[in-house]
């Protein structure tokens, strides 16, 4: 309950300066800054504890699921911040728990006694309710609150990435399985924010077979180095992932402008002529 409590305080924290920075710098541009903050926070936590992260080799496909599903949760949710009204969009991401919650019943088959689940109940109230002001919510959930569809993706992601995060803590620790999928999601925000020209020198650094950080990874995990780009059996097939690597972040940013493109007015008369929330996000309306 306690660390539950320190989570929720940090948890308002973190949405107070991540609106704040992401209306200055943008939600891209923070929430890469916060998630390599956070990674090399918890890579030092990692090093003086002496913790090992060799049991993350059964489940790295776990960690790069989890990993997917937060960095695109974090995204969403500074977004959802960017756009406001933070009385909204705040207390809906503060509920993933509930989804969290139905995934371990649902897939592990937890069976929470009826206490429990009033704890949880009234904790995940309590958060909601002390992140944000009851006249602000109503008057944000009656109006046009742009942030409330990115709230509500950060939402369901931010669940199953909890979810995904507790069974890899389970086999692995969990200080190896934060810093895992620290890890993980660096390597799908990084894109976002370098040229090809860096992309090209990380990735040769990080290739090399001698000295590259991923062999270095790989022989942790208790696997044999490779030598990528050095063998032609494996060059093409780094150089696809190096390019794809880079040209996701590329797609991405324009998809985004291409939302952001929309002009304001036609989302107002979606909400005159009738169109439910889901229809003004995902078809098309006359």
């Amino acid at each position: 309950m306690i660390f539950g409590l320190i989570a929720a305080v940090g948890w308002g924290l973190t949405d107070f300066f991540a609106a704040s920075a992401g209306r200055r710098v943008g939600s891209i541009a923070t929430v890469i800054l916060g998630q390599v903050m956070s990674w090399t926070f918890i890579t030092a936590v990692l090093v003086i504890s002496g913790t090992t992260i060799q049991p993350l080799r059964a489940i790295v496909w776990l960690v790069l699921l989890n990993g997917a599903f937060t960095a695109t949760s974090y995204f969403t949710h500074f977004r959802a911040l960017e756009l406001g009204p933070v009385a909204v969009v705040s207390p809906i991401g503060a509920a993933y728990a509930v989804v969290g919650v139905a995934l371990t019943v649902i897939f592990i088959h937890e069976r929470p006694s009826e206490l429990e689940l009033i704890g949880v109940a009234v904790t995940i109230a309590g958060v909601m309710l002390v992140s944000t002001d009851i006249r602000a919510l109503r008057a944000g959930i009656k109006g046009h609150a742009p942030g409330l569809p990115w709230a509500l993706a950060s939402m369901v992601g931010f669940g199953v990435a909890a979810f995904l995060l507790a069974i890899a803590s389970r086999h692995a620790g969990w200080v190896a399985g934060m810093w895992g999928s620290r890890m993980a999601q660096l390597l799908f925000y990084l894109p976002v924010g370098v040229s090809l020209t860096v992309t090209t020198i990380i990735w040769g650094l990080l290739l090399n077979p001698d000295s590259g950080l991923v062999n270095g990874l790989l022989t942790r995990l208790g696997l044999p180095a490779q030598p990528f780009f050095q063998d032609p059996s494996q060059a093409l097939l780094s150089l696809i992932l190096l390019v794809t690597w880079k040209g996701v972040a590329y797609w991405m940013l324009i998809l985004l402008a291409g939302l952001q493109g929309i002009p304001r007015s036609l989302y107002e008369a979606a909400d005159v002529d009738g169109p439910g929330l889901a229809a003004q996000r995902i078809g098309p309306w006359h």
